[in-house]
């Protein structure tokens, strides 16, 4: 695991839970349940990861790059733990 990309990913889901998100974002992001599991059940996880939370944007949350598995697991964890304590 890359253990700065998670970190760097837990972050941005944090700041992305508090400030961007709806409600019905974050509903869906609770229902992927354990991240690591998450993204080890997806070839492409930041597209998957994309298109469930956010369908109508391209590349992962509208970035044209594609952030490691590590990053996603993290933005996910970032986000449920705002979302759990709200």
């Amino acid at each position: 695991m890359d253990e700065v990309m998670y970190q760097t990913g837990c972050e941005l889901g944090k700041h992305w839970a508090i400030r961007d998100a709806t409600t019905e974002q974050l509903l869906r992001v609770l229902e992927l349940g354990n991240s690591w599991d998450w993204v080890a059940c997806h070839d492409e996880p930041a597209e998957d990861f994309t298109y469930i939370v956010d369908p109508g944007k391209s590349g992962f949350m509208g970035l044209d790059e594609k952030p490691s598995a590590a990053f996603v697991a993290g933005f996910i964890d970032g986000a449920q733990a705002i979302v759990s304590t709200a």
